[in-house]
């Protein structure tokens, strides 16, 4: 293990896994239960609850390190706080679609293969990354669950248009500040987007996600494939 941080799936990273999935958990378990009424109130609170997190992180970074543009919240999760503020007042079924066709997965994979792991254990910046990562899959998952959010098949274009048109303002704008938001300049390190780098090279493994995410969104869709084949039996 690291001195200074930690490694992917060493002690320290299993026990923050442990501890989201008991978390999603009772969240989920809690909204599921909730009345309608308690139910938007929950969701205005996990809204601001990121907006307040990401202000605290601005501001620990601005002042305790060095800030660069490199630390804007233009990653796929630092832009997920806006989605999901827009979520929380209007229930709108893109912005449902979106969360959890993009932002979903984005947030497990950060869990999973996190690129703080330079960060010293129980510092500030990786306590924060894991619990704002966790917390997006849970307002996600309490959505899911509840059957609030039912996403649609036939509406993945929407997220596919999303992609389309904003990864390639972020890839020049990497290019343009020398930045590397949604990995689209360099893969994350002990991230599976390596292995896809010596397959396709760079920046060709970029293609390589594209097919990663359809395989994601076969396995994300499925379940509802299906439910929607025995309602109609």
């Amino acid at each position: 293990m690291s001195t200074t941080g930690f490694e992917l799936y060493d002690f320290f990273h299993i026990g923050w896994l442990a501890f989201a999935a008991l978390t999603i958990w009772f969240v989920t378990r809690q909204y599921s239960v909730a009345m309608i009424e308690s139910r938007k109130q929950i969701r205005i609170v996990f809204a601001w609850l990121l907006i307040i997190a990401e202000i605290i992180r601005d501001s620990y970074i601005y002042f305790l390190e060095v800030w660069s543009i490199s630390k804007l919240p233009l990653d796929l999760c630092g832009m997920a706080l806006v989605v999901i503020f827009i979520y929380a007042y209007t229930q709108n079924n893109t912005i449902g679609e979106l969360l959890y066709s993009i932002f979903l997965p984005g947030a497990i994979a950060a869990l999973l293969f996190p690129n703080w792991t330079h960060r010293e254990m129980f510092s500030f910046m990786s306590n924060y990354s894991f619990i704002y990562h966790l917390l997006i899959i849970a307002f996600i998952s309490m959505l899911i669950a509840s059957k609030e959010l039912q996403p649609q098949p036939k509406n993945l274009w929407k997220p596919a248009l999303f992609l389309t048109i904003l990864t390639p303002v972020m890839y020049m704008f990497n290019k343009q500040f020398d930045t590397n938001f949604w990995f689209l300049s360099a893969p994350s390190s002990g991230s599976p987007i390596v292995l896809l780098e010596q397959i396709f090279g760079n920046p060709g493994y970029i293609f390589g996600l594209v097919l990663v995410l359809i395989v994601v969104w076969i396995v994300l869709y499925t379940p509802f494939i299906w439910r929607k084949k025995r309602g109609s039996d």
